[in-house]
């Protein structure tokens, strides 16, 4: 469930960035995602579970101290974002022929809003959080491989890789002593009297 999550998000945001720096006409382009996606979502089994889930008792499973990484991360994220579009827009090189700058804004966005859904714990949080932050170690790393005056955020790279690390790590304790203390938000019909029952590792990620 967590990386449907991120596929949601990713696909989604990409093809916000690009009505936005090209019009409804690019739109066309993304079609090849945007109807796969649409269907999976209508027919995705977990669908009902991932919402009622989600409306119930939000601020009891929110992880404060992932809301609180994901606070920092948005910020940065979204400049990186409008100036990925910005140079989409006025400049004339390869990068926007081949839609870079669109899928740079598109990438920190999503980082950004992952993070933000992660920490809310919804079904397949933990997924969702160790797809954000590969997502993150990637740009990071790329930011400081190919280094690019015009991307503007090149000597950051470092911190990014250090701030999927933290977020990851940060997931992992909460999730961790949510579980030893019984309180991970998984049905209570699942914990047997005096002590919980082994969960695989797919369904631990999808808690």
């Amino acid at each position: 469930m967590g990386a449907f999550l991120l596929a949601v998000l990713g696909i989604g945001l990409l093809a916000a960035v690009t009505l936005i720096a090209d019009g409804l006409a690019a739109l066309a382009e993304l079609a090849i995602f945007i109807v796969p996606l649409v269907v999976l979502t209508v027919l995705h089994p977990r669908l009902c579970d991932l919402r009622l889930r989600s409306a119930g008792a939000v601020r009891d499973r929110i992880d404060r101290r992932m809301l609180a990484l994901a606070a920092v991360a948005a910020i940065p994220l979204a400049a990186f974002a409008a100036v990925q579009v910005n140079l989409h827009l006025t400049v004339a090189d390869d990068h926007v022929v081949f839609g870079h700058y669109v899928i740079m804004a598109a990438g920190a966005l999503t980082i950004a809003l992952g993070a933000l859904v992660a920490s809310v714990r919804p079904t397949g949080w933990r997924m969702l959080a160790y797809g954000v932050a590969v997502l993150a170690a990637l740009v990071g790393v790329a930011s400081a491989v190919f280094s690019d005056p015009a991307q503007g955020v090149n000597s950051g790279g470092a911190l990014v890789v250090l701030w999927a690390i933290a977020f990851v790590a940060v997931a992992e304790y909460g999730a961790r002593n949510a579980n030893r203390d019984g309180r991970s938000g998984a049905p209570r019909s699942r914990l047997r009297r005096g002590r919980p029952r082994r969960r695989s590792v797919s369904r631990a990620f999808n808690q």
